[in-house]
This record gives C-alpha cells, sequence and structure tokens, in this order.
C-alpha cells in the first residue's frame, strides 16, 4: 500500500506542478505587454503647428469680417449745407499780383485709402477733379488742396 500511496503522491504533486504551470503559463500571456509603437513627434508637432495656425487665421478673418476693417469708399457729394467763410491763399501763375477770391468753403480734412485720397469740404466729401462752388480741385496734398478757377489757383488748408 506504500507503492500506492507514494504513487498516488506523485500523482498530486504532478498535477500539482503541471497547475502551476498552467497558471503561470496562463498569468503571463495575460501580462505580456503589447508592443510599444515608435511615435514621430516631428509630424504630430508640424501638424499641431498648422492646426493652430489655421485656427489664428480663421480667428483674424472672423474679426475683420465681423467687427473689424471695412473698406468704404468715400462718396462724392455736392455741397447742400450752408456754405462757412474760409482762410484762403490765394496762389497768381501770373507776374502781377491779384486780389484775393473770397471763398466760402473750410477744408475740414483729408483721407487716404488705398491710395486714394479724399477731401472733407463743408462737411462734404470730394475726390480730385470735383468741381465745388466752380472750383475744381485740383490737387489733394497732406495738410491742404489746392483748386482752380478760370485759371486762378487757391489753396485750402486743413483747419
Amino acid at each position: 500500500m506504500s507503492i500506492i500511496n507514494e504513487a498516488l503522491k506523485k500523482t498530486q504533486k504532478t498535477m500539482q506542478t503541471n497547475r502551476l504551470e498552467n497558471i503561470i503559463n496562463q498569468t503571463e500571456k495575460q501580462i505580456v505587454p503589447a508592443p510599444i509603437e515608435p511615435q514621430n513627434t516631428n509630424s504630430k508637432n508640424l501638424i499641431n503647428l498648422l492646426f493652430a495656425f489655421c485656427i489664428i487665421l480663421l480667428t483674424i478673418s472672423l474679426y475683420n469680417m465681423f467687427l473689424g476693417i471695412k473698406n468704404v469708399e468715400p462718396k462724392i457729394k455736392y455741397p447742400t449745407a450752408p456754405i462757412a467763410k474760409a482762410n484762403t491763399v490765394a496762389v497768381n501763375q501770373a507776374t502781377q499780383p491779384a486780389p484775393v477770391p473770397t471763398v466760402n468753403l473750410v477744408l475740414n480734412g483729408i483721407a487716404y485709402q488705398n491710395g486714394k485720397s479724399a477731401a472733407l469740404i463743408n462737411g462734404d466729401v470730394y475726390e480730385a477733379g470735383a468741381i465745388i462752388e466752380g472750383y475744381t480741385i485740383t490737387k489733394i496734398d497732406k495738410n491742404s488742396i489746392r483748386m482752380t478757377k478760370d485759371g486762378e489757383e487757391i489753396i485750402l488748408k486743413v483747419k
């Protein structure tokens, strides 16, 4: 009987050892980490940078469209309001001095936009070539405008 007991014990030990080996093998299979894929950080950084740049451009475009710059062309108007007196400087192209003409025009300001200039005279906007009280605007400078009438030139300065 002792031989049977020894064989039984030996079989039980073998079974226990096999069970432990199976458990260890299954655990190892479950614990084995997935292979780590190498990350290409340069391409990811480039994609993130391009995405951020696109977001910035979109934001600027929306700002300009809804709140920002408006391209408004100045309209040429002819005076309809009462005319106030202005200080003028006469420029005579002839050799003899001519009397200073009395002009009832006030140069309120000058605007530049997209390479074009406009003058604000008596509250209305005019471009070069416009005619006001018989005077034609010949040139719009930084702080003054030149106007001619019948060969006589006057200069209006910004007030």
